[in-house]
């Protein structure tokens, strides 16, 4: 009777604690593929180590860009709005983030941004705000109310989003001067992690820069 009990038992606990077992899984097969991006094989960035793969190309119409850059401004037809891509900011140290007028989190590090552009903009460095799921022509005014004087781009199609695995706002990418992916940043900046990438990039910029450095 005791035998018959324990194996009726085991009948009901048996499929639950494998559908348990299944589901922890797939959460983790879920969180891995997230923090991936939606491209997790070998078209994401940053599947290499930081800094050795170089970043993707792309070409963003520009909302507005600061006088420090105003040749971004010029086109060669009356017609073309101007754009920023990849080969324009090559040699400079580039933060990328990725945001829109009506995310929370992205206002919140918006004076943290606005700072570094101002402390660094004279040293080859651009901050670019990328408009992403939102308006553009909100967007760009909701940049100017908020006292944004860094570059503003709209990722019309989203296909710098999707090429960098951007899954959502905010998201941050730090390219360096040779347009290699330094490191990214998914979700809100934290100040002194940020300060601490940006001044460990500019310090390798100058060791490499330096004419006794040695080469790789």
């Amino acid at each position: 009777m005791v035998e018959k009990n324990l194996v009726s038992q085991l009948k009901i606990i048996l499929p639950t604690a494998l559908l348990f077992i299944a589901t922890m899984l797939g959460c983790v097969f879920l969180w891995i593929s997230v923090s991936r991006g939606p491209l997790g094989g070998s078209d994401a960035p940053w599947q290499d180590s930081f800094g050795k793969l170089a970043a993707k190309h792309f070409r963003l119409e520009i909302l507005f860009a600061p006088d420090e850059l105003s040749y971004l401004k010029t086109t060669t037809l009356s017609d073309q709005k101007p754009h920023v891509s990849l080969q324009d900011l090559r040699g400079k140290i580039t933060v990328i983030n990725f945001w829109a007028s009506w995310c929370d989190s992205c206002a919140e590090e918006s004076p943290l941004l606005e700072s570094l552009w101002q402390t660094y903009k004279q040293d080859n460095f651009v901050v670019m705000g990328v408009v992403l799921h939102d308006d553009p022509v909100y967007a760009k005014e909701h940049a100017k109310k908020s006292g944004k004087t860094y570059l503003i781009a709209y990722d019309s199609q989203d296909r710098m989003s999707i090429d960098y695995g951007v899954t959502g706002v905010p998201e941050t990418l730090f390219i360096n001067e040779n347009s290699h992916v330094y490191t990214k940043v998914v979700g809100p900046l934290d100040h002194d992690q940020t300060t601490q990438i940006v001044t460990n990039m500019i310090r390798q910029r100058t060791h490499e820069s330096s004419p006794n450095s040695k080469g790789p």
